[in-house]
């Protein structure tokens, strides 16, 4: 039989629109097989809580706020720039006395310097137990305190969320508050470059 005589007879046109139907759903198979196999291959990777991302932080700007003191600073990496009063101090493992005018650095001898970073933050949340949460939903912020008893005192540790990042702390140490306010993360510029060592 040739293809004239299929066209006739409704057998034929039968077997040449069955053909046709095949043809169509192989192509149409196939674009969906190619098309998810581009579609979806990123892995899910897991996503961080506000608290683990706090803790993984290396690079932000902060107000520091003990009592009356009011200090501010930057962190890149494992250096610390702060200001205090009217002086300004470089922590790299030394502690060095920067001269704001010419960004000279000297290393100098400091009996105390109580600084709590994220680190240790984070690691005295993981010790307490959530004593406290509250929805500010007109402002989207999330605050956790967190109660963390110690051998020598009590400590509340409260964080602050919004938009899935923590940018405040405040603790409580007995009768001491520390209030410490973070912006800029992950934006902070290699500081260390600019200071050059006194002669």
């Amino acid at each position: 039989m040739n293809k004239e005589d299929l066209l006739k007879t409704p057998r034929g046109r039968a077997i040449i629109k069955l053909g046709l139907y095949l043809v169509f759903f192989v192509v149409i198979a196939f674009l969906f097989h190619a098309g998810s196999d581009t579609i979806d291959t990123k892995p899910d990777v897991p996503k961080k809580s506000a608290l683990e991302v706090y803790s993984d932080m290396t690079n932000y700007e902060y107000t520091y706020l003990y009592n009356d003191t009011l200090m501010n600073g930057k962190v890149y990496r494992d250096s610390l720039y702060f200001e205090i009063n009217e002086d300004a101090y470089y922590v790299n493992k030394n502690v060095y006395k920067v001269n704001k005018e010419t960004n000279e650095i000297e290393p100098i001898e400091l009996d105390k310097l109580y600084y709590i970073d994220n680190h240790m933050i984070s690691n005295y949340i993981e010790k307490g137990n959530i004593i406290g949460k509250n929805e500010d939903y007109m402002n989207n912020v999330t605050s956790i305190t967190y109660g963390i008893d110690t051998e020598d005192e009590k400590l509340n540790v409260t964080t602050y969320e919004k938009d899935e990042s923590i940018f405040k702390v405040v603790l409580n140490i007995d009768t001491n508050t520390i209030e410490i306010n973070y912006s800029n993360v992950g934006k902070v510029t290699n500081f260390i470059k600019d200071f050059k060592v006194k002669e």
